[in-house]
């Protein structure tokens, strides 16, 4: 069975999905979108094939690890290529996410090294099928907004590696608050925009699980900042981080509104941002809880940027060469495995890429613990961003703490909150509701 039912003719879309449609083309690594019906009964197997247009594939299902949730709705697998060297593992670089919605739609994504296909419902049965490019969002251009030299560099305590396996720790949970443009929105539906949100903090979930970390991200809240006009001269994340730091004085205010109603320990804000050569910008490397911002290009997701910004503010860095010298911490960079003929290159979470080659962004930490391909993904050294997040994560979880006796996590069938500006442009006052359309469960001011 396949996936991909048949093409459809873009003058069958209406106004709206042709305009979401042209929006996907903004992003300088789109190579095409393909419109196509789909065949959801063929998440009701175990393999199936999917026609990408420039290939075929296989996709065999796999069961999650018993130290991640079930996700309702989610069919998860690992794409395979007739060409596919054989006994070969490609980590996450073949990933295949499917969402089952409601309505009989299937959103989600296939990871054929570092090309991404996107599955994305529009309406009347018709989907988007959209091949990203992620190699084209390298930038040589630092995405850490403060860099200052520290006084004393931080030194290993011992030159043996930590881990949450070796020394069993608290489960920490670290809540964010995600701020949000019109321009991140980009003329979809909102709803389109959580669910991928959502789903990036799910795979930074499952990063930490491949690492025996003990933490967990847990979204907390959503704000509303439509009101806010970002630049479109290729500064829009670091003008908008810019504004972000500002605090709740500045023109970002709701967002901060929203963390600080919701006792989120990390603030974000997604943007458009199609004129920006990089994909997000971090405040600090090892922050505090008022420089824990970060600032992420919603055509960015599916290149873990959201995880990887995360991943700074606890403290860890890119590989050496292009970290803070001297170091946070002399053991937190990430690291890259360079190709060599025969062999590809990989790159963990908090590497850069490695043109003119190429070394696709793993989704999991660097360790010394760690093995892929047979070979460690790190050093006790240099390469053990794992043990930074451990040492850390207790800290950053602590930024804000719940009210004395409350429970840190509402029960699991609660929702993150939405924050929204009250119609009085004169005044600070917003409303909180427990869905997008605002019905309001209580008015408040700053």
């Amino acid at each position: 069975m396949n996936l991909v039912r048949a093409a459809v003719a873009e003058n069958r879309l209406n106004d709206r999905d042709r305009a979401i449609v042209r929006e996907q083309y903004k992003e300088q690594s789109i190579d095409w979108v393909h419109l196509v019906r789909i065949d959801p009964k063929a998440l009701d197997l175990d393999e199936f094939q999917i026609d990408l247009y420039d290939r075929r594939i296989t996709v065999k299902k796999r069961d999650r690890p018993p130290s991640l949730d079930s996700i309702p709705n989610l069919w998860s697998g690992r794409a395979i290529q007739a060409s596919d060297p054989l006994g070969w593992d490609p980590g996450t670089l073949r990933d295949v996410r499917l969402y089952r919605q409601d309505d009989g739609g299937v959103r989600g994504s296939i990871y054929i090294d570092d090309i991404v296909y996107a599955l994305r419902p529009l309406s009347d049965g018709v989907h988007a099928l959209i091949r990203q490019d992620l190699s084209r969002l390298h930038s040589d251009q630092d995405d850490v907004r403060i860099r200052p030299v520290p006084v004393k560099p931080r030194k290993a305590i011992s030159p043996e590696p930590s881990s949450s396996t070796q020394n069993p720790a608290q489960m920490e949970m670290i809540r964010i608050a995600v701020g949000y443009t019109a321009a991140a929105v980009g003329g979809g539906p909102l709803e389109a925009m959580f669910v991928e949100i959502e789903d990036a903090i799910k795979k930074a979930n499952e990063s930490f699980a491949a690492n025996n970390i003990a933490m967990r991200l847990e979204l907390a809240a959503w704000a509303d900042s439509a009101g806010y006009i970002e630049r479109s001269d290729g500064a829009a994340i670091a003008t908008t981080l810019a504004a972000l730091a500002e605090g709740p004085d500045g023109a970002l205010w709701l967002p901060h509104a929203a963390r600080d109603g919701e006792r989120a320990d990390l603030l974000a804000m997604i943007v458009g941002a199609q004129g920006d050569t990089i994909c997000g910008q971090a405040n600090q490397v090892g922050s505090s809880k008022e420089t824990a911002l970060f600032v992420f290009k919603r055509g960015c997701l599916f290149s873990h940027t959201l995880t990887h910004e995360v991943g700074h503010l606890l403290g860890a860095d890119h590989q050496p060469g292009s970290a803070l010298d001297p170091p946070v911490f002399v053991y937190g960079h990430g690291f890259q495995r360079l190709p060599e003929p025969g062999i590809a290159g990989w790159s963990t979470l908090m590497a850069t890429d490695c043109p003119p080659q190429r070394c696709p962004r793993q989704n999991f930490w660097s360790s010394p613990l760690r093995e892929h391909e047979g070979e460690t993904a790190g050093t006790a050294a240099a390469h053990d961003n794992a043990r930074v997040l451990s040492e850390n994560k207790a800290r950053v979880a602590a930024f804000h703490p719940p009210p004395d006796g409350a429970s840190r996590k509402r029960d699991t069938n609660s929702l993150p909150r939405y924050a929204r500006a009250s119609a009085n442009s004169n005044s600070r006052a917003f409303i909180i509701a427990s869905n997008p359309s605002m019905s309001a469960m209580g008015r408040h001011a700053r």
